[in-house]
């Protein structure tokens, strides 16, 4: 009652974007904490399906810190090859 389903992956992208565009207009980092925690929570959950999790990630790029790149270097072991690669091409371009 008031969660999407994990499987309902177009309304949770909706999600993802709806709470990119509310961060986006926020002055206060405050107020942007917990969309930027929810980017966070998705794209480093392994039972999220790739395609939202890199979703989730790119909504998340203005806010990445360089602790969350740490996060993600250290998440490449554990991947799949596919992720791998797109990981690895992500901390490419945005570094």
């Amino acid at each position: 009652a008031g969660r999407i389903p994990a499987d309902d992956y177009r309304r949770r992208a909706h999600l993802l974007r709806t709470a990119a565009s509310y961060a986006g207009f926020q002055e206060t980092e405050t107020v942007r904490a917990p969309a930027k925690a929810f980017f966070r929570a998705v794209w480093t959950d392994r039972t999220v399906g790739p395609q939202l999790r890199l979703f989730a990630l790119q909504q998340h790029r203005r806010y990445l810190t360089l602790d969350d790149a740490m996060a993600i270097k250290g998440m490449l072991e554990g991947e799949a090859e596919p992720m791998r690669w797109a990981l690895s091409d992500f901390l490419f371009e945005l570094f």
